[in-house]
């Protein structure tokens, strides 16, 4: 008699950074967990399954996991041209005052919006780097079907800066967003804490959130040594920089994921290695705000990285995309410096899509292993894409985009059939994006004329709503 399970993935190339290549191969799920991984031959004799899923002659990988995102920010793509971005920092003048200017259903909106397109391409898990409103994100994971890390943003440094609290405050309110929410859809929502920025929050809250994190049994995220003025700030504020201020003083441990990390001298790669710390890398946004990394220096040192997306007002959210990118400024860096053509291979760019972000949010998710929760998703070849002899990772990462991913299963649901998404009504979500993008037009307008004039004019008189 053949066993029973739930889901049979049959078919494909099933790729994962421990189990290497299946060539038409198998997963099976039982419930919420992966419980066998082999070739299709085997399965079909050893399995009975209530659903399957044929993956033709495509790929199977596990469900891809962005690390830094923001929920609340996808209304303003189009809004930040090159030349406001010109005039830093943009996060202060511009994204905070934004998402302070949103109201619970203008966030609603914009998360599902960001739900849908991660859905659409591939990611099943993402972690929310601090956003307004955080319980209308929550509640969107829980009807999207993702799986969600749910942070909240968090200001005390300044009464003078937007949505600023007292630390007390603050912490409570944190507590309150555990309560409520950690656990909530089938254990697809989490709750962490949020340190939005050394500069907006205080060492005080830094240390009550790492209390109330270990109380919990929760971690916390955190933006960190993303700009040079923030680099200076804490020079001249605390005589280190901002990593070594955190290291020195306990706050910097397994418990922490730090994002973007861009401005990191050798001592501080060697600080962020040994404290055991992981770390969320944005290529898009930090080769295009910010500067090289030292990814290279940190993967070698045995640091725990992973790809974020940061937001739809960058990007199209496709991870794919990201890695791409990713390995394209790394590669340029090393070889421009030290003639190294080998930095960040194909193998390594899918575990930093999968398997390291999985270690990063403390979850069994990332492979295709027994066990581990069934985040899975397919891709299918296409004349526009096609798989051609060779290493199929190597497709993979130089060619592939979120617009093969045909099949999207998360904790054992499929979450998308053939390219349908089946949680969410995807044109009830555009139109109601939509509606909501053209009602804030007119307070972006504002935020963009007030940074304009701060500046002196600087901005180019043909960009967007000059």
């Amino acid at each position: 008699m053949r066993e029973e399970v739930s889901l049979l993935i049959l078919g494909g190339i099933v790729l994962d950074p421990r189990l290497g290549v299946i060539v038409d191969g198998c997963v099976a799920v039982r419930d919420s967990r992966i419980v066998w991984v082999g070739g299709r031959g085997e399965a079909e004799r050893r399995f009975e399954a209530e659903k399957v899923i044929d993956a033709g002659k495509g790929v199977v990988l596990p469900g891809l996991i962005d690390l830094h995102t923001h929920n609340a920010q996808y209304f303003l793509r189009n809004w930040v041209d090159d030349r406001l971005l010109a005039l830093p920092p943009i996060w202060l003048t511009m994204l905070i005052p934004f998402e302070a200017g949103l109201e619970r259903r203008h966030v609603k909106a914009s998360a599902l919006l960001t739900m849908l397109g991660m859905i659409r391409s591939g990611t099943t898990c993402f972690v929310e780097a601090g956003g307004p409103h955080p319980d209308a994100i929550a509640e969107a994971v829980a009807e999207s079907g993702m799986r969600g890390i749910v942070t909240r943003s968090n200001i005390d440094l300044d009464p003078g800066l937007p949505m600023y609290l007292g630390t007390e405050e603050v912490v409570e309110a944190n507590r309150r967003l555990f309560e409520e929410w950690d656990g909530r859809g089938g254990g697809r929502v989490r709750v962490w804490f949020s340190l939005r920025e050394l500069m907006l929050d205080t060492l005080r809250l830094v240390e009550e959130l790492r209390t109330l994190a270990e109380e919990r049994g929760t971690y916390l995220t955190i933006h960190l040594a993303e700009d040079t003025v923030e680099v200076n700030w804490c020079l001249e504020r605390y005589g280190v920089r901002p990593v070594e201020l955190l290291f020195r003083r306990g706050f910097l441990d397994g418990r922490v994921l730090a994002s973007h990390m861009i401005y990191l001298s050798p001592v501080e790669v060697g600080m962020v290695a040994r404290s055991g710390a992981s770390v969320a890398w944005c290529p898009m946004v930090d080769a295009r705000l910010m500067s090289l990394p030292r990814i290279d220096s940190m993967l070698a040192s045995g640091v725990n990285v992973g790809f974020g997306s940061d937001g739809g007002i960058w990007c199209n959210l496709d991870l794919f995309e990201q890695a791409r990118v990713g390995r394209a400024v790394v590669k340029a860096s090393s070889n421009s410096l030290y003639h190294d053509k080998t930095q960040l291979d194909s193998w390594t760019c899918l575990r930093m899509l999968t398997e390291n972000p999985g270690k990063a949010i403390h979850m069994r998710v990332g492979r295709l292993s027994p066990g581990y929760l069934a985040d899975i998703i397919t891709l299918e070849w296409s004349s526009r894409c096609p798989m051609l002899p060779g290493d199929p990772v190597e497709s993979l990462i130089n060619h592939s985009s979120g617009l093969q991913v045909r099949n999207v299963v998360v904790n054992g649901e499929v979450v998308m059939e053939d390219g349908v998404v089946k949680t969410l009504d995807e044109g009830r979500v555009v139109e109601e994006a939509v509606d909501a993008a053209e009602e804030l037009g007119e307070m972006i307008g504002e935020l963009r004329s007030r940074v304009k004039a701060a500046a002196g004019g600087a901005t180019s008189s043909s960009s967007p709503s000059s």
